[in-house]
């Protein structure tokens, strides 16, 4: 379950959206929920959405990495990486450290 408003400045309002979704991506949203134990597929977008907002608070901006040198661009894309699995038997670090091998 999600903790904390993720909608700061609406002062624990909620928004209401409908969003239609296909048939297909309306049952994988819905057995998405039942997986994770969820209540219902609000539940379950709001926390994906939720997750997704603090990847994005993550990352460096547009500029910022226009002004990074190349070890600090490592060093962000290393904490970006920390924890991230792109397979099971794949991380970020594991690419990182190939591409040095190249």
């Amino acid at each position: 379950m999600l903790e904390g408003n993720p909608f700061p400045l609406l002062d624990n309002q909620q928004i209401i959206m409908t969003i239609t979704l296909n048939p297909e991506i309306e049952e994988y949203v819905q057995e998405q929920a039942r997986r994770h134990g969820l209540h219902n597929a609000d539940a379950y977008v709001e926390q994906v959405l939720q997750r997704d907002r603090v990847r994005q608070e993550d990352l460096p901006t547009t500029d910022e990495i226009a002004r990074m040198t190349p070890r600090q661009a490592a060093e962000a894309l290393g904490r970006f990486g920390r924890g991230r699995y792109l397979r099971p038997d794949l991380t970020v670090k594991n690419l990182i450290n190939e591409g040095r091998r190249l």
